[in-house]
């Protein structure tokens, strides 16, 4: 079905070219692109690099990431990173109707309002940090970079604030934690709740909003995310797929890097998931075909 309505997209979008210059990653075949009209030059080439801040001394992304709580605590930098313009108007058309409930789009906030599309690298399972779960299959929303884009990551930097999370049209994953206080406790889905988003010590803290991922066997997870931080009046909508195995990894970083115009990643990512019920690229399709650039 994936392959079938990518006719449907304009065809100025199937012949945006990723960016010659990457940022916030240190893969440089990485497939990234802005759809933003105010970003757009002439000729339909997108803002490259895009214009995304990176965080400090991290060299980050300021947007939400995924990553897995542990010693480490690295985001699965994305493969795949596309920057959607936010427009109230069409938003409906993009995004599952249980998050319209939860999207503010008052004048203040979409003024500082962001959409990204992720595709991850493999998330490597790590045992869970909370004391009485061993459970390998977590993986956690990582709001730090976007929440404190301004701030010096330095050893005396102790920050925190209560971002409201929630997940939407999720495939292959469950809420997990969910008996602590809200703002200690997984990541809700298909609602939202208040989490603590800190920095201390040059450590992302802390370990809460968790996400279950169902079973070794699928070979995706997928699933639409909101944040919004109502202090600073600001929210940032994505729609995120993670592979399910390195095999599918393998599969997907190469549709990264040996495409270079839109339509033909699209059309390759699709072709990994094709055997799927649903396929996790058709969202994508879904997001793009009512961009107008």
């Amino acid at each position: 079905a994936c392959m079938m309505n990518i006719g449907e997209l304009p065809a100025d979008v199937l012949s945006i070219e990723k960016n010659k210059q990457v940022s916030g990653t240190f893969d440089d075949q990485a497939f990234q692109a802005s759809l933003c009209p105010s970003h757009h030059r002439v000729g339909g080439v997108s803002s490259d690099p895009l214009p995304i801040r990176l965080f400090d001394l991290l060299g980050y992304h300021t947007t939400p990431h995924i990553g897995v709580y542990g010693d480490e605590y690295n985001p699965c930098v994305p493969y795949v990173m596309l920057e959607i313009p936010f427009v109230p108007d069409i938003i409906p058309k993009q995004v599952p109707r249980r998050m319209l409930d939860f999207l503010q789009i008052s004048n203040d906030y979409c003024a500082n309002t962001r959409f990204y599309v992720m595709i991850h690298t493999y998330a490597e399972p790590y045992v869970c940090q909370h004391f009485l779960c061993d459970k390998t299959n977590e993986i956690n929303v990582m709001a730090h970079c976007w929440t404190f884009p301004d701030m010096e990551f330095t050893e005396d930097l102790d920050v925190q604030a209560i971002v409201q999370m929630g997940l939407f049209n999720t495939h292959n994953i469950a809420e997990t934690h969910m008996d602590q206080i809200p703002e200690l406790a997984g990541t809700p889905i298909e609602n939202m709740g208040p989490r603590i988003v800190g920095i201390h010590h040059q450590r992302f803290s802390p370990a809460n909003a968790q996400i279950a991922l169902s079973g070794p066997s699928c070979s995706y997870y997928s699933f639409f995310m909101l944040l919004i931080h109502r202090e600073t009046k600001k929210q940032v909508l994505s729609y995120h797929v993670l592979p399910g195995s390195t095999e599918v990894e393998a599969r997907l970083s190469e549709a990264a890097h040996d495409t270079t115009i839109l339509g033909d990643l699209l059309t390759k990512l699709g072709v990994v998931f094709e055997k799927e019920q649903h396929n996790p690229i058709t969202p994508i399709i879904d997001i793009i075909k009512h961009v107008h650039i």
